[in-house]
């Protein structure tokens, strides 16, 4: 029997049950999130809050991520995105800029902040 769960961060339903076939036991963070975007979000959060990265800092991995709409946040994580908006001191604009490879291959692609 499949697991119906609630993502902590943006209270999407899921199913994940370890016990089953069809999931991957090892992925233990799936039993709080329905996405490594969400767990990576949240850890986002929880390094910003715990003071071990700056807002700047904070924001600019953030920018990096696919955000769900603030709506869909659970409010005190909104909270605390709305707190590092405001209180980064950077505007960040991305643009991604290709890359020619060293070597045969494909070309890689970067994420350029402009300010």
């Amino acid at each position: 029997m499949r697991g119906d769960r609630k993502c902590i961060l943006d209270s999407k339903q899921y199913n994940y049950c370890p016990h089953c076939n069809h999931d991957n036991p090892n992925e233990t963070w799936r039993y709080l999130f329905c996405s490594e975007n969400c767990r990576e979000i949240y850890k986002i959060l929880e390094d910003w809050t715990g003071k071990k990265i700056s807002s700047d800092d904070a924001k600019q991995k953030l920018v990096l991520h696919e955000l769900p709409s603030l709506d869909q946040i659970q409010p005190s994580l909104r909270k605390n995105i709305e707190d590092i908006n405001a209180s980064a001191q950077t505007i960040l604009t991305n643009r991604i800029v290709e890359e020619k490879p060293k070597r045969r291959g494909r070309k890689k692609k970067t994420i350029v902040n402009e300010d």
